[in-house]
């Protein structure tokens, strides 16, 4: 652009900006909403048609935990169960997940001690879960750590005996890198210290993952 043509340019650009705006008046806060909500895709016009797509075989376990049996009333939450709830909506239903609605396994609440964690986690997901189907874990709740072991809290957590009655993160992150032998696998944790789901961090876990499942990360 000739030197002349471009101070003309950022003269004109100069003024612009320069311009006093008018008043605007204040907007009102927007409302902050936590639910999840499906949109739905519109169908595509006359005479055209979406490739038919294939769908693995799924499966979840949903976890949400927001009063506590044994904790204080200044540790019981308000959210996770509500979110847990929403989350499951979405995953059954055709515009979200599209997962059979048997094959989401919910723990709310009481439902979440920590037998029925390690039982939903640790021993139904590896039993059904196999090479092709997709499997989600999603926890909302508390998380502690304790002599340096991350634990997710169930309903049935004792602060002063985490070891015993938490559920281990790093036993989540075996479960899921080396135990359930699905192809694809998601995990969602909404609580505190959820990194020290893997052993060491989070890439650790990152790359047990992809050597056990390179489609994963494709």
């Amino acid at each position: 652009m000739p030197k002349t043509c471009l101070a003309a340019f950022l003269a004109c650009a100069g003024l612009a900006i320069a311009q006093p705006q008018a008043a605007q008046p204040p907007k009102p806060p927007a409302k902050q909403e936590r639910d999840l909500r499906i949109e739905r895709i519109e169908t595509p016009p006359p005479g055209q048609s979406r490739a038919p797509r294939s769908i693995p075989r799924s499966y979840a376990v949903i976890v949400g935990v927001s009063k506590y049996k044994n904790l204080a009333p200044n540790f019981q939450l308000e959210f996770p169960e509500r979110d847990a709830q929403s989350l499951n909506t979405v995953l059954i239903s055709p515009e979200g997940g599209n997962f059979k609605a048997e094959n989401v396994h919910k723990l709310y609440g009481s439902q979440a001690t920590l037998a029925a964690l390690k039982r939903e986690i640790g021993e139904w997901l590896p039993s059904v879960a196999k090479e092709g189907d997709r499997v989600l874990i999603y926890f909302a709740g508390h998380g502690f750590i304790s002599k340096g072991k991350g634990y997710l809290a169930p309903y049935d957590f004792e602060m002063e005996r985490a070891e015993a009655t938490g559920f281990p993160m790093d036993l989540l992150g075996s479960i899921v890198g080396s135990k359930i032998k699905a192809t694809y696998k998601v995990l969602f944790t909404d609580s505190c210290h959820s990194g020290a789901i893997s052993p060491e961090d989070t890439e650790n876990l990152n790359q047990k993952l992809a050597g056990l499942n390179p489609r994963c990360f494709r």
